[in-house]
């Protein structure tokens, strides 16, 4: 696989003018200081994709002023576009000379471009369109056109004063008779194009200054009558001359709506009313409709490119090639094929179009690509631009992409925020507001996660799929499919826009994320359409949420109450009095750690002191844990020293660490509020009637134009609730579990350090071994909890201690015990002779490790005592018969009869060597 950043870089130069103004190219083109690139031809010409369409509507308009008048509207599909494409035709029959190779192709006919004069304006800008279009033909005078016609159109200058212009009448007067002049004087007959961009936004944009102007600015809307009213003149008067006129117009379909919305907005003035409907008609009528008749009746859309041409371009505009893009493209659908199929993510029909589609429109992954095409739909997304907001889109990806992540095989929706991956800025102002509180919980989520990387892909995934501005399309049982993302669907984009490196890892934490996101933001609902599961946001919080207002009131009553008093009377309490009901495990204040004394053990016992010990966490707060502990430490050997503790080794002391008590505080919260969670799940009727109502509230209120069945929409909610509240009691139980595995462990993490006697020092210390080896026991047991009843768990406390026991080194095998004690014995007795040593006395010295072990218990003590009744020892010079009875060891001494010790002889030969023949 070979990374997109080996392959291609970004065109940065796509920053600096997205949308250019078609008034500062004109105006930049004729030498006027305008801050654009866009008034230089040969860049205009070097960043246009030249798609067929284009070149057609090029070729349409030059072939046009052949024969009398053709209108262009441009009306809709083509948003970015229409400007564009004017600013293309302006260069094409103003600029002296064309280098492009696209149009020297196509501009063959180079007399047609020199006949031509072009009247230009873009009605977004203050200046009245006329006396734009005057100042573009008078242009014409420095431009390469025929000889001839300019003459007459200099001579035609100086009659004219150029106010007399501003007429749409005296304009077209103008304008016949150039064309009579050209033709008396020489035989020729100029062509006119006429560039209007904006109309509908400079329409708008001047009926909302004449609205501030408490409708006085009479002027601005004149302007777009005497505009109107030339534009048709000269289409009639000119071609009944035999001249040719094409008129490009930009009209976005929005604007005829955005009209309507004026005038109803100024309704009650009836004279405002009047006027704005009047000019409506004017430009319905007189304009569109009227121009229609050059053209047959047709309607021309030349711009309508669809959504995958419009990708295309925006691919051209945002990617410069650097590398080999067939050897990547054949790499990547290479690498992308070979993990979808080792991981079985699609069947092989599936694999087959991903795949495919991954090598038409490479480096663009599918799920980039269908939010792109999705952006087009202006049913759903009012206020797209088309190829502009394409651009936008994958200008931003594909900058994110090279920047921060180079090494992945393609760019795809992850590489958008999260507002462009639910294309926010084109939906309609209601859907935004609804969208907005979405991606609000979302967002929330998605900062807390484990892994911010894949849940943030995740939710772009889910938020590119189903964003709509029909958004309770989002609750229809018929509509799942097309809004719902399929888990295979996400798992595909994780391969394909993941670093190779990452892509397992993420596959196996996958659906733990997901599961996360689902729950926490309450924003995401599982539906199943035909055996798929299918991901989609909700439109309104899911059920889920309402755990988290648990969680909001078991966070005040924690406040309220106090954080030491919410832990003594949650479950907590009663687990630890559980554990004091056990022979070996007491539970005290530290006060009485304090004031223990005539402690006498039979069995290691643990002195637990509680969580909601007030006064310990005082003390901790004003000196920390460390020393609060070695002060205890320090208390325990005094009273050892003076007697007051007997069987010290059988005394171990757990002081909490009160400083980190936030952690078990906030899981008992996660854990109460579950609880809660669960039983309010009881209650369906009740909850499907709020959940309705807080539809009808939340969205249904904004809408009130759109017609909506109530009857069938409250069918659908019905439906989906009930489906939110099993999904809700199966995440709530496993919930709850989780959370009392949280609650046991976040207990046992506050016990850091054991105080413990040391067998090696004869006095109590802190163990700091134990703090190494608490994770893994924590871990080994927690996952036996398996219900949601945390005081049934005090085992789990016991388990801790028995680790903590094990530490100590308690041996529980009396043989053991009794075979220390036995070698003990042996030596002392070979040294010096003792007849008897009391039991009493011998068990606290054995209890106390004097002889290298310690007893778990008195009973095993006294066991491996006994043991040693009737024991033999065997010395070189004695035997030694130990008898044990009720107070003492009697030690029985037998003497050995001395042995006979024979010296050693030692012979040797009188000399070193001999002769043979001697006899020795």
């Amino acid at each position: 696989m070979i990374p997109i950043g080996d392959v291609y870089r970004f065109k940065a130069e796509v920053e600096e003018e997205l949308t250019p103004s078609f008034h500062s190219a004109i105006m930049s083109s004729l030498g006027k200081p305008y801050p654009t690139s866009f008034g230089d031809a040969d860049h205009v010409f070097s960043i246009t994709c030249f798609t067929e369409p284009l070149k057609r509507f090029i070729e349409d308009v030059i072939k046009s002023l052949n024969f009398g008048t053709a209108p262009f509207p441009l009306v809709r599909g083509f948003g970015f576009g229409k400007t564009h494409s004017l600013i293309v035709l302006w260069h094409i029959f103003t600029s002296n000379a064309i280098t492009d190779d696209h149009l020297r192709r196509l501009l063959s006919e180079n007399e047609i471009l020199k006949q031509t004069f072009v009247l230009a304006c873009d009605v977004s800008e203050r200046a009245p369109p006329l006396e734009t279009f005057a100042e573009t033909l008078f242009a014409s005078k420095s431009m390469k056109k025929d000889y001839d016609l300019l003459r007459v159109l200099s001579d035609l200058e100086e009659k004219y004063d150029k106010n007399e212009l501003l007429s749409p009448t005296r304009f077209a007067d103008f304008l016949t008779e150039f064309v009579k002049e050209s033709k008396r004087k020489f035989q020729k007959t100029p062509k006119f194009l006429v560039l209007i961009d904006e109309l509908g936004y400079g329409t708008i944009k001047r009926i909302d200054e004449y609205a501030d102007s408490k409708f006085t600015k009479e002027e601005l809307i004149e302007d777009i009558r005497r505009l109107i009213s030339f534009v048709t003149t000269i289409a009639e008067e000119l071609k009944r001359l035999g001249s040719s006129v094409a008129i490009v117009y930009a009209f976005a379909e929005q604007d005829l709506n955005s009209l309507d919305a004026r005038i109803k907005l100024h309704y009650s003035n009836e004279n405002a009313r009047a006027k704005l409907e009047g000019l409506k008609e004017l430009i319905r009528t007189d304009l569109i409709e009227r121009l229609k008749r050059y053209s047959g009746g047709i309607e021309r859309a030349p711009l309508q490119l669809n959504p995958l041409q419009n990708i295309e371009i925006a691919k051209f505009r945002v990617l410069k090639a650097i590398g080999d893009e067939s050897k990547a493209r054949d790499s990547t659908s290479s690498y992308i094929q070979n993990l979808l199929e080792n991981f079985r993510i699609f069947d092989e029909t599936d694999i087959h179009n991903y795949v495919e589609a991954v090598r038409q429109f490479y480096p663009i992954s599918p799920d980039l690509l269908n939010l792109l095409k999705k952006a087009h739909d202006s049913t759903e997304f009012p206020k797209t631009e088309y190829v502009r907001t394409v651009i936008s889109l994958l200008k931003d990806a594909v900058r994110n992409a090279l920047q921060n992540e180079p090494d992945a095989p393609l760019i795809g929706v992850g590489f958008l925020s999260l507002q462009q991956s639910a294309l926010s800025d084109i939906l309609d102002d209601y859907a935004q507001s609804d969208w907005f509180t979405i991606l609000k919980d979302i967002e929330l989520t998605i900062n807390s996660s484990k892994n911010q990387k894949l849940a943030e892909l995740i939710s772009k995934l889910i938020l590119s799929k189903a964003t709509t501005s029909n958004i309770l399309a989002l609750i229809e049982e018929r509509e799942i499919e097309k809004y719902g993302m399929s888990q295979e669907e996400i798992q595909a984009s994780i391969v394909s826009t993941f670093n190779k490196d990452e892509v397992s890892s993420a596959l196996e934490e996958f659906p733990e994320v997901l599961m996360d996101l689902r729950v926490r933001s309450a924003r995401i609902v599982e539906r199943i359409v035909e055996g798929k599961r299918l991901f989609i946001p909700s439109v309104v919080r899911h059920v889920i949420a309402q755990k988290e207002s648990y969680v909001i009131e078991e966070k005040k009553r924690a406040h309220d109450s106090g954080i030491l008093t919410y832990i003594r009377e949650s479950s907590v309490q009663p687990l630890l009095n559980k554990l004091s009901k056990s022979a070996n495990i007491l539970t005290k204040d530290h006060k009485e750690l304090k004031e223990l004394s005539n402690v006498h053990l039979s069995e290691p016992t643990c002195f637990i002191i509680p969580p909601w010990d007030f006064a310990l966490y005082r003390e901790i707060e004003q000196k920390g844990h460390d020393n609060v502990v070695n002060e205890a430490v320090n208390i325990l050997n005094n009273k050892f020293e003076r007697g007051e503790i007997v069987r010290a080794p059988y005394l171990i002391v757990l002081i909490p660490n009160l400083s980190k008590v936030s952690d078990l505080v906030n899981s008992l919260i996660e854990y109460n509020a579950s609880i809660k969670f669960l039983d309010y799940l009881k209650k369906e009727e009740s909850i499907v009637k709020n959940y309705i109502e807080k539809v009808k509230t939340e969205i249904l209120t904004k809408r009130t134009s759109e017609k909506v069945d109530e009857r069938k929409l409250s069918k659908h909610i019905v439906q989906s609730v009930q489906q939110q509240i099993r999904e809700a009691k199966n995440t709530a139980m496993a919930e709850v579990v989780r959370c009392a595995r949280d609650v046991i462990a976040n207990l046992l993490r506050l016990y850091e350090k054991p105080i413990v006697y040391n067998l090696t020092h004869k006095n109590f210390v802190f163990s700091t071994r134990f703090l190494e080896r608490r994770e893994e026991t924590i871990k080994r047991i927690v996952p036996e909890i398996k219900t949601k009843d945390v005081d049934k768990y005090s085992d789990m406390i016991k388990k801790l201690v028995e680790d903590i026991l094990n530490l100590v080194g308690f041996e529980e095998k009396h043989t053991v015990v009794k075979e220390a004690l036995f070698n003990r014995i042996k030596k002392e007795l070979e040294e010096y002779e003792m007849e008897s040593i009391s039991i009493d006395e011998l068990l606290e010295n054995l209890i106390l490790g004097t002889y290298g072990i310690l007893p778990k218990t008195e009973e095993i003590a006294r066991k491996s005592i006994g043991g040693l009744n009737g024991k033999i020892i065997d010395y070189s010079d004695k035997i030694v018969k130990i008898i044990v009875n009720k107070k003492s060891l009697l030690f029985k001494y037998e003497k050995k009869e001395p042995k006979m010790k024979i010296e050693s002889i030692q012979v040797s030969p009188k000399k070193l060597t001999y002769n043979p023949k001697e006899n020795v």
